[in-house]
């Protein structure tokens, strides 16, 4: 799953978000595409739940806006992120 989904980044049909999710960029990318962003993204979700459970004081929320600004800043050049007013931008 992570071959596709670097495969996918790298071809501009996925990027990170804001909130921690994965995001389809291109509108024509394929069933496919939309299926492994789903599915990483119910698992991140699942993972940033069990984070915020275990951390006293913190929600769901800031769990996922801090992974969203550390996959964001993890993302190599090239790869599309989206900025700050939600618009998808190649970094």
């Amino acid at each position: 799953m992570a071959d596709a989904l670097e495969d996918a980044k790298a071809a501009g049909q996925g990027g990170e978000k804001l909130d921690g999710y994965l995001g389809v960029v291109s509108s024509d990318s394929g069933v496919d595409i939309q299926r492994l962003v789903q599915d990483i993204n119910l698992r991140r979700r699942d993972s940033y739940r069990a984070i915020a459970d275990a951390t006293a004081g913190t929600t769901l929320a800031d769990i996922q806006v801090l992974a969203g600004a550390k996959l964001i800043g993890k993302a190599p050049a090239g790869q599309y992120v989206q900025n700050s007013s939600g618009a998808w931008v190649q970094k």
